[in-house]
């Protein structure tokens, strides 16, 4: 029988040594690193979107680049249909790309400007050696193009990505990682480079592509307010590390982690009565550097729930309700005694 587990993640790292200067070599300094994805899990299900959160420079990349072997694993393991691809090299690893596809989040940066739409849609074919004619690949191509609505196809495939307008671009760019026909696409903020008349539409086409193709995607992302448009499920993450996961609508609706509150206090409130009143501030400062990390809890000199336990040592990710699990010494069976005191 079928899992309905397309692919997880179980404890992986990606570290990342910052590169020393001559003083460092001399005195025999330690090498640091940028701890970009720290002991990060999750699993996503075959058919869904699993939306990953975070602030910028939390990690969000790199873990989906993991997932689709763009780096090697520093540590962990992955699993694809049940298969540990944590190691593939060569024709396997090629393989297994071929079903695991990626949409980047600059359209104006991803497309060459060499390349015409044919010279995009048809490499991919030419690299893994798919479609024996032209007539054949042509016609792969044009129904990559008919599914994200570049139509008539004709019309565009002479064209260099300079003629297209931000939108036709990155429907281009998701007609790229749809011609292979993959069953995995990391979507990595499709969406943000968009004007908003379009966004709506790209996430919409999406949808559309999810249920016709049965696509499972990871949708990164920094902006709740899509989240639970988009999502099945939802992780939060923060400083390389997963903080919070849940079903879309509970983690929006009850939040469990500190953090992930404070995101959404940050989401804008359409309501134009509410637009004066005064929200509620939950965290303070800036994201530390993920090259030094605070010790235990990384949030723990933001949160203004941190106690004893806080800057000690770092709290498991554990299920806590039933399919939700998150990082907290709030959820500890420790008593909060005494609060840490903050300047």
């Amino acid at each position: 029988m079928e899992s309905d587990v397309l692919i997880s993640a179980e404890h992986v790292s990606k570290w990342f040594p910052i590169r020393r200067g001559l003083s460092d070599i001399l005195l025999k300094r330690p090498i640091r690193y940028v701890k970009a994805v720290d002991d990060a899990s999750l699993t996503i299900r075959r058919g869904e979107i699993f939306v990953l959160v975070g602030e910028s420079g939390c990690g969000k990349t790199t873990l989906g680049k993991l997932l689709l072997r763009a780096y090697d694993l520093d540590a962990g393991s992955i699993l694809f249909e049940g298969n540990d691809i944590s190691m593939l090299k060569g024709a396997k690893l090629k393989e297994f790309r071929e079903t695991a596809q990626v949409i980047f989040q600059d359209p104006y940066a991803s497309l060459d400007p060499r390349f015409t739409a044919w010279d995009v849609l048809s490499e991919p074919l030419r690299v893994h050696n798919i479609g024996s004619t032209k007539e054949e690949r042509r016609e792969m191509i044009f129904r990559a193009m008919e599914d994200v609505r570049l139509t008539p196809p004709e019309d565009f495939l002479e064209r260099f990505p300079h003629m297209m307008s931000g939108g036709q671009r990155q429907r281009l760019a998701m007609a790229r990682a749809l011609v292979l026909q993959p069953k995995f696409i990391v979507a990595d903020e499709p969406v943000s480079m968009l004007d908003l008349s379009i966004r709506a539409e790209i996430l919409e086409l999406m949808f559309s592509l999810k249920a016709r193709r049965k696509i499972t995607y990871l949708y990164i992302t920094h902006d709740l307010s899509t989240a639970r448009y988009v999502g099945d499920e939802i992780g939060i993450m923060y400083l390389g590390k997963m903080v919070e996961i849940g079903k879309a609508r509970e983690v929006i609706e009850k939040p469990l982690h500190p953090y992930t509150q404070a995101l959404l206090d940050a989401v804008p409130e359409p309501e134009p009565l509410n637009r004066f009143k005064e929200r509620e501030v939950r965290i303070t400062g800036e994201i530390p550097s993920p090259a030094n990390a605070p010790q235990g809890c990384h949030l723990h000199p933001r949160c203004p729930y941190a106690f004893d336990p806080c800057p000690t040592k770092y709290p498991d990710f554990k299920e806590i309700l039933d399919g939700r699990k998150t990082s907290c010494y709030l959820y500890e069976p420790v008593a909060p005694t005494a609060k840490i005191k903050k300047d």
